[in-house]
């Protein structure tokens, strides 16, 4: 669907132009001012727009593989094994709070 409205809009754009080349005040520079402000500069940002979801697809399956490529780089127990439980008969350390006020 994207490359039919940009086969399209490159034909309008390139008639334009054409018409301008040819008018009486207008010319090669004419011509060219509307082929890059009416075709090439709107046509990049509609690509540009269009193109967001494949490039955040492509991010999102480069992370995946990324992650499955080292396991210990991703979130938490990333790996799959069950994570460790905390040892019996044992308090974790608490810091004091800082007595300076």
């Amino acid at each position: 669907m994207v490359l039919v409205v940009l086969l399209a809009w490159g034909y309008v754009v390139l008639l334009m132009a054409l018409a301008t080349a040819g008018a009486a005040d207008g010319g090669i520079g004419a011509a060219l001012r509307v082929a890059l402000g009416y075709g090439l500069l709107p046509m990049a940002l509609f690509v540009y727009i269009a193109g967001s979801p494949l490039r955040r697809k492509a991010a999102r399956r480069a992370a995946q593989a990324q992650a499955a490529a080292d396991p210990t780089s991703g979130a938490p127990n990333a790996s799959g094994h069950a994570t460790a439980g905390a040892e019996p008969g044992r308090v974790a350390p608490v810091r004091e709070k800082d007595r300076r006020l």
